[in-house]
């Protein structure tokens, strides 16, 4: 048995070495980070127009100036684009919205601030 396993092993590694001999003798381009890289030259490419690439026409409109602006006592605290939004509807917009003011009561800046079944100043005063 022996005698059959040593001729077939040494047959094995003979056709593994013809198979591997063309993949080692071809001959193939230098990798890409050789020092016989050469890369390919590159095609110079025309940007088109865009509308990205052109300034707006309009200008921009005051409440959006007013966002990037900081907080100063002659604007508004509560600016334009957030006076909108609908009343707070669950408990935690409504807990939101007593931290907001308890935040604002300690700055010492007034906060229109209401809640559901609040008194309003009518019904206060006597």
């Amino acid at each position: 048995m022996g005698d059959f396993i040593a001729p077939l092993f040494l047959l094995l590694l003979l056709l593994g070495a013809a198979l591997l001999l063309p993949l080692v003798t071809s001959t193939h381009e230098p990798g890409r980070h050789s020092a016989a890289y050469v890369p390919p030259t590159r095609l110079p490419v025309d940007f088109s127009p865009s509308i990205w690439l052109t300034p707006w026409e309009t200008p921009r409109p005051r409440h959006v100036v007013e966002r990037n602006e900081p907080i100063r006592d002659e604007l508004p605290l509560v600016r334009p684009y957030i006076a909108g939004f609908p009343p707070p509807t669950t408990e935690e917009e409504w807990r939101r919205e007593r931290r907001r003011a308890a935040a604002f009561a300690q700055a010492g800046r007034d906060y229109a601030y209401s809640y559901p079944g609040a008194l309003i100043a009518e019904e206060v005063a006597p």
